[in-house]
Order: structure tokens, then C-alpha cells, then sequence
């Protein structure tokens, strides 16, 4: 008796806990995340209240029906003690992520473009910055709503607009040169919402669905269906990765190269994994998409000797030699042409090479550390900017594989374009009125 006793105090004053925690949270941006807190502490009190219900009812009849009764009702409050820690662990990461001020106004909003232009149905973004020297994006409603459906079927998803955390490095959280990786980080929403399906889709409506199962053939699994479901979810990952390269390619064009090159680094002696490509066949495919979109004349002029670099470094790929590594390649290669097509039918506003022009002009006045965005009586776009810093330190630093990892280490170099996307957002609201 004394245990059941117990559960349901301990589970009234942790409810209690989330709850004062929650009404300590400020309102402003990010606040979705609050408002998905609400809703699972709702959760957990109905259930809670539900509970206390059946012990109360157990009251009213005989044994060994009410030690029944008492039993579950121990059972599911036991269930709850775990997902109000995986809760508690949830809140205690991003407790300080909703309305801060301690990341610059130009970070933030390039966040703010890229939840416009990348996540379908939009969401709402909360900055955190971790412990890890990581970029990396999160849509919070999902472990919620797990935390959720694991109470059973009388759980409820949530219904309101999507928190989505935007992971950076805690010690350098104001990277403006890195923020490309972030545009790959956040496509995974979208990819994992719909794009991957039709991803698919168009591979198996088409040629390359035959030469990919063709492939598949030749490796002789039969009728082994772990490894082919094994294959499949490898083959799976690599095009999710590969599309997300190319939706953040299609944003923001030639950076991507830059800022993949500085926080990955292609002389890693690590393979390829289930879930990655090699880091030297990524570029590869990534000269290739760039090369797509019409910017390689743009590069070749400015970074000559960065581009034959990439160049020499994707054929260079480190291999196993299996020949399921060999599908997966000869796969990923019959299938770009449709990554292509999905990146540029899910991006509206690609990056534009034709405004080359412009970009050198920002880049001069970046050298000299003016953040200058107003060319030729028109605003630079965010990404146009950070295309423009890359460009600028190319041309001070020099045209080499060092400068990408040098300019993006340089905190106050950084705080310059910060400065100029956050000039941008000033000059373009200004104009609209």
C-alpha cells in the first residue's frame, strides 16, 4: 500500500515541477516550445488524474479484484516516473533556448530564412547552443509526441506549430561563415516530412529505378530479406543526406562547398557508414549539383585553386571494397539527377549566379571589414551575403584549402557579415514600409 502511496505523491510534485518550470518560461520567440510543454504536462495530468481515479475505485470492491486494480495503477505510474525523466531531460536542454538574447540579431535572423524557405508548414525556432561542436536541427514535436503516444491511445499529438531547435556550438555560436551546414541540418524536416518519399517515388517511376535494381541484382542477396531491408535503409540515408546537400547547395549556392570543407574536413581517413557517404564522394556530388545551378564559372574565376582541390580530393574517396559499398555508390550516382529535381521544385528562390556582380562588389567593401549590402540600389539576400564573405576571404587569405577553415575560425570576421545580414533585414523592412 505504501508504495502506490508514494508513487502518486511523487507524481503529483513532479507534475507540479513541470509545471512551475513552464510558468517560469518568458514568452517571445521560441515560445512554441512552451506551448508544446503545456500540452504534454496536459497529458500527464489527465493521465495522472485518470490513475488516481482507478485507485479510488479499487476502494469500492473486493480482493483480489482491488490488489488487481492497485497493481496496474502502481504499473502505469511507474511507466509515467519514466517519461516525466525523459521529459525533465528535454526541458533542462533547452531551458534557456526560448526567448535569448545572447545570439546576434543577424544569426537570427538567417535562422528565421531558414525556416521560411526550407520547412514545410513552417515552424518555430528556438537556438540552443550545445555542448558539442556540432550544427545541427531538431523538430521537437516528435520526441514529444512520443513521450505522449507512450501513454497509451488516449494520448493526443500536438496540434500547434513546430518548435525546432537549431543546435550550435556553445563556444562558437555566432559562425556565420558555417551557417550552410545548418541549411543542410534543417532540409532533414523536410526530407523526413515528405521530400524523401518523393525521392523515391520519382527513382521507381523512372530509368534509374531499373539500373538500381539491375545493381541490386548482381550482388546475388536473393531471397536474404535482412540484408536487403539492411541495403535498403542505407540506401535510404545516403539520398536523404545527399538531397539535404543539395537543398542547401540550392540556397546557398557555392558556400555550402566552403563551410562543408571547414566543419568536415575531407582528409578523414573515416569510410562511409550506413547513415553518410564517404566525405569525398559528398563533394563530389556537390561540385556536381553546384556545377548544376550554373556557378561553377563564378568559382573557377575567384578560387582556381580551391576548385581543382575539391576536385582532386573527390577522387580520392576512402573505400572498404565491399560490394555493398559498391551499390550503394553506383546507386547514389543513377539517382542524381532526381535529387536534383526534388531540391529545385522544394526551393522557390535558389540562389542566383547571374548576381555575381553584386556578390564581388559586397565582397570588396567585406574585405576592408565594411558590411556593405546595398548594391546597385538593391538589397543583398542573407545568403548572397554570406556568399560574399566567402568570396572576401578567399581573396585576403588566399586562394587555398587552409583559408576555408581560417576564415571560418575568424570570430571577428564572422561578426562583420553578421553585421551586414543584419543591416539587410534593417534596410528591406525599412524599404517595405
Amino acid at each position: 500500500m505504501e508504495n502506490l502511496e508514494l508513487l502518486l505523491a511523487r507524481t503529483d510534485t513532479r507534475l507540479e515541477s513541470v509545471k512551475r518550470h513552464i510558468e517560469a518560461l518568458p514568452d517571445g520567440r521560441g515560445g512554441e516550445w512552451k506551448a508544446l510543454l503545456w500540452h504534454v504536462h496536459g497529458e500527464f495530468a489527465s493521465d495522472a488524474a485518470a490513475i488516481v481515479g482507478d485507485v479510488s475505485g479499487a476502494e469500492q470492491v473486493e480482493e483480489p479484484a482491488r490488489g488487481q486494480l492497485r497493481a496496474n495503477a502502481g504499473q502505469r505510474l511507474e511507466r509515467l516516473q519514466i517519461l516525466l525523466d525523459a521529459l525533465h531531460a528535454k526541458m533542462a536542454t533547452y531551458r534557456d533556448a526560448v526567448a535569448r538574447a545572447d545570439v546576434p540579431v543577424g544569426l537570427q535572423h538567417l535562422v528565421d530564412v531558414l525556416i521560411d524557405q526550407v520547412v514545410i508548414d513552417s515552424g518555430d525556432p528556438i537556438i540552443h547552443l550545445d555542448t558539442r561542436n556540432m550544427y545541427s536541427t531538431i523538430d521537437l514535436v516528435g520526441p514529444m509526441d512520443e513521450l505522449v503516444a507512450a501513454l497509451g491511445p488516449q494520448g493526443r499529438p500536438y496540434p500547434g506549430r513546430h518548435p525546432i531547435a537549431f543546435n550550435l556550438p556553445a563556444l562558437d555560436p555566432n559562425n556565420v561563415l558555417l551557417s550552410p551546414v545548418l541549411a543542410h541540418e534543417v532540409a532533414h524536416t523536410a526530407v523526413t516530412r515528405e521530400l524523401l518519399q518523393k525521392l523515391q517515388d520519382r527513382i521507381q517511376s523512372g530509368a534509374a529505378g531499373k539500373q538500381i535494381d539491375d545493381a541490386f541484382a548482381r550482388l546475388g542477396f536473393g531471397g536474404d530479406q535482412r540484408q536487403t531491408a539492411a541495403l535498403a535503409q542505407a540506401f535510404q540515408s545516403w539520398s536523404a543526406e545527399l538531397l539535404c546537400d543539395a537543398i542547401a547547395i540550392a540556397l546557398t549556392g557555392p558556400s555550402f562547398l566552403f563551410a562543408f570543407a571547414a566543419f568536415v574536413p575531407p582528409t578523414a581517413i573515416t569510410p562511409a557508414s550506413k547513415s553518410h557517404p564517404d566525405i569525398q564522394d559528398r563533394l563530389g556530388f556537390a561540385l556536381d549539383v553546384i556545377d548544376s545551378y550554373g556557378w561553377m564559372p563564378f568559382i573557377e574565376a575567384r578560387a582556381p585553386k580551391l576548385v581543382t582541390w575539391f576536385r582532386e580530393v573527390c577522387t580520392q574517396p576512402i573505400l572498404t571494397g565491399s560490394a555493398e559499398e559498391a551499390f550503394l555508390r553506383e546507386a547514389i550516382s543513377a539517382s542524381a539527377t532526381e535529387r536534383k529535381l526534388i531540391a529545385s521544385d522544394h526551393v522557390v528562390t535558389p540562389l542566383d549566379p547571374h548576381e555575381g556582380a553584386r556578390i564581388d562588389q559586397a565582397a570588396a567593401w567585406l574585405a576592408q571589414g565594411v558590411p556593405l549590402v546595398d548594391v546597385d540600389g538593391s538589397v543583398l539576400s542573407p545568403w548572397q551575403v554570406v556568399l560574399a564573405g566567402w568570396m572576401a576571404a578567399i581573396s585576403v587569405r588566399g586562394d587555398q584549402s587552409a583559408t576555408v577553415a581560417l576564415a571560418a575560425g575568424d570570430r571577428d570576421y564572422n561578426a562583420v557579415i553578421v553585421k551586414a545580414i543584419e543591416y539587410s533585414q534593417i534596410v528591406s523592412a525599412w524599404r517595405a514600409k
